[in-house]
């Protein structure tokens, strides 16, 4: 007992100055406005993405006899945002009518609410993109029965008796179209069978299934002959293009990486694969596309996609705009078209469109000539080259198979490591991080490394204390272009400093007003703010409690939080996450300091919680805190009538080790995880951190989140310099060049683990799943997850 009590008086006086642990992120498609963007005629409308739209819903009623549009969301495709909004906003606005336009970012929930408070509000005509058909015919029927006519836009609702009209393109000719235009270039490839994969759409997505039968009715007789081979034939949840990667990549694993052509139904899951074929090292293949993105154009100039189906957007909402008003004014919609399609209960109108094939050989007859698409916005970075080519008739620049346009053999890339290798605090967080960095750097090194230069990372001892941690920038400032830190001390103290020399830091102290005050500094977070954390998991709450919720719980969720006593304790409750706890009625208790010291009595904070009525209580510690929270819970006997989870940093495996022979205690706990974890063992980079782990030899209780993440992460810097010598060169490689080629990139993935969202002013992901321990027949505890990956809300502090 003497020896464990030590044990912890090192861990608690080793700590007092950290915040948080090692290096870890998330997938991150673009960080979702809230749940509804809206914009009115009365109001300044603007048409770009998202991340840019007005994050509040309107509670103003709406005038009589306005139109309602629904949008899905904006990460399975950028057309939502930057296409189908304008023209609708301006097709509405030419007509002068009232409108209203509001995205539900993927939550069929949060679309039902929009669609009732549309009708609430007197909007007579609903413009409907559904996310699946189950919801969409649920709003239709609720339509219905207020006397509000509904248009399915661009989807058909196949459940109950359908739309009033339909107004889409021939989907099953947006897939022949890409099996047409794929079908010559796979039949000239020397393999034989020519292997070939089909990444579909989302499973509840009709259109995805219309889709898939158009490039299977072409792809389907050279099966049958036996001189394709199918290789997969997946779909893809969600049209998610981080999944959507994950999937391909264990596709390539387990063809060996023998793939010659792919369908992917749009240009999103046709980024997924270029990207997983880049860090793989493998040349360029056949690949179709859907949207006529930019990313799409870009993708087929430098010769990495070789199609994508441009469905003239513009047509298709000027002609369900057209629609809309008629129905608006109460005529009829058969004037429109002669042409029906069955949702399989009725014959609805559709107002049938015609896409076209887009292929290097166009795209200036076709998305340009339409003013669809722009060179300005195409012809930016590295791409400049090969528009500039095109332009001009001259070849097409070739990229190597690597990516790399120089040949850098020789060199050597140098990054810096500021954290503790000695002393208590070490022997009580461990080496992971360190490890890590050994075993990810043989691995990129012995592949070629950064263009052929070798990256190495030099690490400097700074016992997480704070004065140190400056005191080694102070050294080191002179030639560093990226650090990496491991406490929030860290990064309130370098933030400022970071941003006058420039130099970039990948921090796994995600402290909301270092990395995003001002919007444009050099510090990216490793995970997602931690009040961005706590508003997710408040939103997984309000989604999901019924199912959830202890027995003696009611309807109303009322937060506890327990957090350290010092700015990492206080990053979980602040006003913008207050604000998202308003908003979806959870009440959140005033926050209880734990402090960090070994004879610590939690009790008390705890029956604080409790008394004032606490069903939830949220961890914002870490490691032996957490198992000291867990083992109170337990020993007061409610841990039944509570729902307990925390912080990323809780849900690591340094709790269970504290735990030890108790681990089951920590059955049921729930964690904010915005990664893959060490279950998941079907990922490819889950494997190769496996593999990598064990020839390592480590003890077993490094096996934790840091040691996996800190891994993956150097497959995304790896990229960024990567990008940053191609389009600036290395003798300009800066921590200043960096920041630019992480912007050019805007989502990098590290190997499928996760991915950084750094498009315009983003500097840290923001995705996470919730996660949960759930002990087993044989004592030991499973990670399980529990919901799939989503976007967080965005509760970054205000710029000044």
């Amino acid at each position: 007992m003497k020896r464990k009590i030590l044990l912890l008086t090192l861990i608690i006086t080793a700590l007092l100055l950290v915040a948080c642990g090692g290096a870890q992120a998330t997938p991150t498609p673009p960080p979702a406005a809230t749940a509804a963007t809206t914009t009115e005629t009365t109001t300044e409308t603007t048409t770009e993405t998202t991340t840019e739209t007005t994050t509040e819903t309107t509670t103003e009623p709406m005038e009589e006899g306005m139109i309602a549009v629904l949008l899905p969301d904006s990460a399975s495709s950028a057309r939502w945002e930057a296409d189908d909004r304008r023209f609708f906003e301006q097709a509405f606005e030419a007509a002068g009518v009232e409108y209203t336009i509001v995205n539900a970012e993927g939550d069929a929930r949060t679309q039902q609410t929009q669609a009732e408070q549309a009708i609430t509000n007197g909007a007579k005509v609903i413009l409907l993109v559904n996310l699946d058909s189950g919801s969409g015919a649920a709003i239709i029927a609720q339509a219905r029965e207020a006397g509000v006519k509904v248009i399915d836009y661009d989807r058909l609702t196949i459940e109950g008796p359908g739309a009033d009209v339909y107004v889409s393109f021939d989907n099953v000719s947006v897939g022949r179209l890409m099996g047409e235009t794929l079908e010559p270039i796979i039949n000239a490839l020397a393999a034989d069978p020519k292997r070939v994969v089909q990444l579909n759409g989302s499973p509840t997505d009709n259109n995805a299934t219309l889709f898939r039968e158009g490039y299977f009715s072409v792809a389907s007789p050279h099966y049958d002959a036996g001189d394709w081979e199918l290789v997969d034939d997946q779909a893809v949840p969600g049209w998610d293009n981080q999944q959507a990667l994950v999937i391909f990549e264990q596709i390539l694993t387990a063809a060996g990486g023998d793939v010659d052509a792919v369908f992917a139904a749009n240009d999103g899951l046709a980024n997924s694969v270029i990207s997983a074929l880049k860090s793989q090292g493998l040349d360029p293949l056949p690949v179709s596309g859907q949207d006529a993105t930019a990313a799409g154009i870009q993708n087929i100039l430098s010769g990495w996609q070789t199609m994508t189906v441009y469905k003239p957007i513009k047509l298709e909402a000027d002609a369900a705009a057209a629609a809309a008003i008629a129905l608006l004014r109460g005529q009829d919609v058969a004037s429109l078209t002669s042409d029906t399609l069955n949702n399989g209960t009725n014959d609805i109108p559709f107002i049938k469109l015609t896409p076209l094939a887009v292929t290097v050989d166009n795209i200036e007859s076709t998305v340009i000539a339409d003013g669809f698409r722009t060179w300005e916005e195409i012809c930016v970075g590295e791409y400049v080259a090969y528009c500039e080519a095109l332009i001009s008739g001259e070849p097409m620049p070739t990229t190597t198979a690597d990516g790399c346009d120089v040949d850098l053999t020789g060199e050597t890339i140098t990054l810096h490591q500021q954290a503790g290798r000695e002393g208590p605090l070490a022997a009580i967080l461990g080496e992971a991080f360190a490890y890590a960095t050994d075993d990810v750097l043989k691995i990129i090194n012995e592949a070629g490394g950064v263009c052929g230069a070798e990256l190495a990372v030099v690490f400097n001892e700074t016992n997480y204390a704070v004065e140190q941690e400056v005191a080694v920038y102070e050294q080191t400032r002179g030639d560093a272009i990226l650090i990496f830190t491991y406490g929030s001390g860290a990064t309130v103290a370098l933030a400022p400093r970071l941003n006058e020399d420039k130099i970039l830091s990948i921090a796994a102290g995600v402290h909301g007003p270092s990395i995003y005050v001002p919007r444009n500094g050099y510090t990216i977070g490793a995970v997602p703010i931690y009040s961005d954390q706590f508003a997710g998991f408040l939103t997984w709450l309000s989604e999901n409690w019924d199912e959830v919720k202890p027995e003696s719980a009611g309807d109303d969720i009322v937060v506890g939080v327990i957090g350290w006593a010092n700015a990492f304790g206080a990053g979980a409750i602040t006003p913008e996450s207050q604000a998202v706890a308003d908003e979806l009625g959870i009440t959140i208790l005033p926050l209880e300091e734990q402090a960090v010291a070994p004879d610590a009595d939690v009790s008390g904070q705890l029956q604080n919680l409790l008394l004032n009525g606490a069903n939830v209580i949220y961890n914002q510690n870490l490691s032996f805190s957490v198992a000291q929270v867990i083992g109170t819970l337990r020993a007061l006997g409610v841990w039944d009538d509570v729902v307990v989870g925390g912080v990323n940093w809780t849900y690591n495996a340094d709790v269970l080790n504290f735990l030890g022979a108790n681990v089951g205690l920590a059955d049921g706990y729930y964690g904010v995880v915005p990664h893959l974890t060490w279950a998941d063992t079907d990922a490819e980079i889950v494997q190769t951190a496996m593999d990598a782990f064990a020839a390592g030899g480590y003890p077993e209780t490094e096996r934790t989140n840091t040691y996996l993440l800190t891994f993956a992460t150097m497959f995304a810097v790896r990229d960024i310099i990567q990008h940053a010598i191609n389009e600036y060169g290395y003798e300009n490689l800066s921590g200043e060049t960096l920041l630019q080629a992480a912007n050019d990139l805007g989502i990098v993935s590290a190997e499928g683990l996760f991915e950084y969202d750094l498009r315009g002013e983003n500097r840290a992901p923001n995705r996470a799943q919730i996660r949960q321990w759930q002990l087993q027949p044989d004592g030991t505890i499973k990670d399980v997850a529990v919901s799939e990956l989503f976007d967080l809300p965005d509760t970054r502090p205000p710029a000044p």
